[in-house]
């Protein structure tokens, strides 16, 4: 056999397909029933169940008792509560008690916290063994409704939120209500502002029962909050089901994001809640959209009025320059492209636009002080 001296060269197509499932259960009392959950779902199984010291002080041992009883072998890895914990450094130490637990690549790691802990577990169970599986067990309204549906894993950078991550869908989300009669009022209202933010992108007559329901939503209604909990993950998994890994950045679930992401930042990670931020996000916007003619005024006052209603911010004591200097970190992660989700002419309706600048925000803050 003789071997040409000249190489031949050619393209290789390379076609790797993917196809990422599961499901969303949203029951009360599933945090007790969590071992028979995962029995069912994964049968014998090893697990490390990975929390904050708020969240496992609260409701670790009924987690540990059900885990107990089904006969699921799981250790558990308690982080420090707070924003700041979402680190590459927190991830560093978490690869290391999992070397040192022996945790394989069949070993479910357990997310059982609110949005911090939800998006540094998904991010470490995308990276460790280059991926293990991991299921979702959100403690928080804002973790229910956002962070532990869509895949999105990351931990932050000094540069800005979320900047470190990938895209790695759990293997089940069980979501229970009921944890929420133990959320502190300032997490509910953070996970209100997306559930606002997803009625004003999506679902009008959402955005209709909130209004009606604030009264029974702060005061922690199960019935209500199943309601609002259901009607906002359908929502999101049918605004994800097109563009799973975001190949369209322009997506309406960025609304109040740009903004809210850079608040957020210059604020400080910790002093201030994601859903805080984002409410301010969602005024803003709303304010530019009435100003450039593409949301009519009482659209955009019923946006601002829920908020406030709320209980949620819709300022900041940010400079306007700071402001826009982090969104200019922003608009590099997209690739230089910096669209803003504005509400449109009726509620469900959004409008994307480029055209913002810092002078937009200045002036929307500024009415937003009245």
């Amino acid at each position: 056999m003789m071997i040409s001296s000249v190489a031949e060269t050619a393209d290789i197509a390379v076609t790797v397909p993917r196809t990422d499932r599961y499901k969303i259960r949203i029951r009360d009392g599933l945090v007790a029933r969590l071992g028979a959950e995962l029995r069912e779902a994964f049968g014998a199984v090893s697990a490390v169940v990975i929390s904050d010291r708020n969240v496992w002080t609260m409701h670790g041992d009924k987690v540990a008792a059900s885990l107990g009883e089904a006969g699921i072998p799981a250790d558990v890895i308690v982080l420090p509560a707070g924003e700041r914990t979402k680190s590459l450094h927190t991830a560093n130490k978490v690869y290391r008690q999992l070397l040192d637990l022996r945790a394989r690549r069949r070993t479910v790691l357990i997310a059982f916290g609110g949005g911090m802990v939800i998006d540094t577990v998904g991010f470490i169970a995308a990276t460790y063994l280059r991926g293990v599986p991991y299921i979702n067990v959100p403690t928080s309204l804002l973790a229910q409704v956002d962070s532990a549906i869509g895949g999105k894993v990351a931990v932050n950078h000094p540069a800005g939120k979320n900047l470190v991550g990938a895209f790695h869908h759990p293997a089940f989300v069980y979501t229970d209500p009921s944890v929420l009669l133990t959320s502190s009022d300032r997490d509910l209202r953070s996970g209100m502002a997306e559930v606002v933010k997803t009625a004003v992108i999506a679902d009008e007559a959402l955005f209709g029962t909130i209004e009606r329901g604030v009264s029974a939503i702060l005061a922690r209604n199960t019935e209500t909050l199943a309601v609002i909990i259901n009607r906002t993950s359908l929502l999101k998994v049918e605004l994800l089901s097109g563009d799973p890994y975001e190949a369209d950045l322009r997506r309406p679930l960025n609304f109040g994001h740009t903004v809210g992401h850079a608040v957020e930042k210059e604020e400080g990670y910790g002093r201030m809640r994601h859903g805080e931020a984002v409410a301010v996000g969602m005024a803003v916007a709303a304010r530019i959209a009435v100003d450039k003619g593409v949301c009519p005024a009482a659209t955009g006052e019923r946006i601002v009025a829920l908020i406030r209603a709320l209980g949620l911010p819709v300022r900041t004591r940010v400079p306007v320059e700071r402001i826009w200097e982090a969104v200019t970190v922003i608009r590099m992660v997209r690739d230089g492209n910096l669209h803003y989700v504005l509400p449109g002419r009726r509620l469900g309706e959004v409008v994307m636009t480029n055209d913002i600048d810092a002078s937009d925000i200045a002036r929307a803050l500024a009415a937003l002080e009245d």
